[in-house]
C-alpha cells in the first residue's frame, strides 16, 4: 500500500535528497514537496498524509513554529525533523513540541531513514489503538453507569475493619445520600435508614456478610428526604489478594416501583375476589329472598314495600360490604406476610 510523504524544505537541494533517499530505502510512497512553513501547514491539515519530514532552517517560519502550529490544529501524523547539526537543546524543544523523531542531514542514508519511518509509523499506529481501547473503555463505562441508572442500580463495599459502608455514585442516589461523600458509617444507615421493621433482618445479613452463600434480602428504607423506599441488596464475598480479610462488595437496587406495582396488582386481585364474593353473597340472598321471604310477604297488604325495601338495604350495604371484606384480606395478606 503506498503511503503519502510530505517534505517541508525550503533547499531544493535537500529535498532531492531526502526525495532519493527515500525512494533508494525502498519505500512505496508518493512524495508532496512544500517549500516553506506556511504552505506546509496547509498540506499537513490535508488528509491522508502518512508522514511528515520537517526541515529545521526554514523562512517566514522556523521548524519549530511549524510543529507547533501543527500540532496546535489537532493534527498527530508522525513528524521527523531534519536538522542541519546536533544541537540537544534544540533537540529536546522539538521532542516536546511533539516531534516523533529527527536526523540530523549529514546522516541521511536510506536505512536510516527508513528505519525512523517505520518506528514513526509503529509509534503512532500503537499510540492510535492505544486511544481506541481507552475510548472504548470510556464508553463501555458510560454504557454500564447508565445502564445503573436505567436499572436504579448502585454498588456497595464493606470494610469490617473500620465498619464503614462504601457506596457508589449511583447507590448515593438511590439512598439519598450527599454526593460528595462515598464512604459512610455502617451504624449511621441502619440507625437512620432502615425501616424498624426490617433491623432483624438487615442485623441478620450482616452477621452473615462473610459466610460463602451469596444471598439477598428486600428492605424498606426511609432515605434523609424522608422518602420511603424499597431496596433490594446483593451481596458476594471474594477473596482479597492483598489481606487476610475477605471483601465484601455488592450491590443494592431501587425496587420502590416494581415493589408498588406489585403491591397494585395483589390489591386488585383482591379487590375482584372481595367483588365476586360479595356478588356471590348478594345472589345467595336474592335467591334465599325469592324463595323463602316473597312468598310469606306477599301476603301482608305492604308486602310489596317490605319486599323491595329488603332488596334495597341488600343492595346498598353490598358496597360497604365489599370494602370492608377487601381491607380485611389485605390485612391478613399483610400479616402473613411479616410473619
Amino acid at each position: 500500500m503506498e503511503s503519502r510523504i510530505l517534505i517541508i524544505d525550503d533547499s531544493a537541494d535537500d529535498y532531492a535528497l531526502v526525495e532519493n533517499t527515500l525512494i533508494d530505502s525502498g519505500i512505496n510512497a508518493e512524495i508532496i514537496y512544500a517549500s516553506d512553513g506556511i504552505i506546509g501547514c496547509k498540506e499537513a491539515a490535508k488528509e491522508n498524509i502518512d508522514c511528515i519530514f520537517l526541515d529545521y532552517n526554514l523562512p517566514k517560519m522556523n521548524g519549530l513554529e511549524v510543529l507547533h502550529k501543527i500540532r496546535s490544529e489537532g493534527i498527530d501524523t508522525p513528524i521527523i525533523m531534519l536538522t542541519g547539526q546536533k544541537d540537544e537543546h534544540t533537540i529536546v524543544e522539538l521532542l516536546k513540541e511533539g516531534a516523533n523523531d529527527y536526523i540530523s542531514k549529514s546522516d541521511i542514508t536510506p536505512e536510516i531513514l527508513r528505519l525512523s519511518f517505520e518506528n514513526s509509523r509503529q509509534l503512532y499506529k500503537m499510540r492510535k489503538e492505544k486511544e481506541a481501547a481507552i475510548n472504548a473503555l470510556k464508553e463501555s463505562q458510560l454504557r454500564l453507569s447508565e445502564a445503573q441508572e436505567i436499572a436504579a442500580l448502585g454498588n456497595w463495599e464493606y470494610n469490617d475493619e473500620t465498619r464503614e459502608l462504601y457506596l457508589s455514585g449511583q447507590a448515593q442516589k438511590i439512598l439519598d445520600y450527599t454526593l460528595e461523600y462515598s464512604i459512610f458509617p455502617m451504624h449511621a444507615f441502619m440507625r437512620h435508614q432502615v425501616y424498624k421493621e426490617n433491623l432483624v433482618l438487615l442485623s441478620g445479613f450482616m452477621r452473615n456478610l462473610y459466610e460463602d452463600s451469596h444471598f439477598a434480602i428486600t428492605l424498606r428504607i426511609k432515605t434523609f428526604e424522608g422518602i420511603y423506599k424499597y431496596v433490594h441488596i446483593q451481596k458476594r464475598s471474594e477473596d482479597n489478594i492483598f489481606s487476610d480479610r475477605k471483601k465484601v462488595v455488592g450491590t443494592i437496587q431501587d425496587i420502590t416501583l416494581l415493589k408498588k406495582a406489585l403491591e397494585e396488582t395483589k390489591k386488585a386481585k383482591i379487590s375482584r375476589k372481595a367483588t365476586t364474593i360479595v356478588l356471590t353473597v348478594a345472589i345467595c340472598i336474592f335467591l334465599v329472598s325469592e324463595a323463602l321471604i316473597d312468598p310469606f310477604v306477599d301476603a301482608l297488604q305492604i308486602g310489596f314495600l317490605i319486599a323491595i325495601s329488603f332488596k334495597g338495604v341488600i343492595a346498598f350495604l353490598l358496597k360497604p360490604l365489599e370494602t370492608m371484606l377487601e381491607k380485611f384480606m389485605l390485612r391478613k395478606v399483610s400479616t402473613a406476610q411479616v410473619q
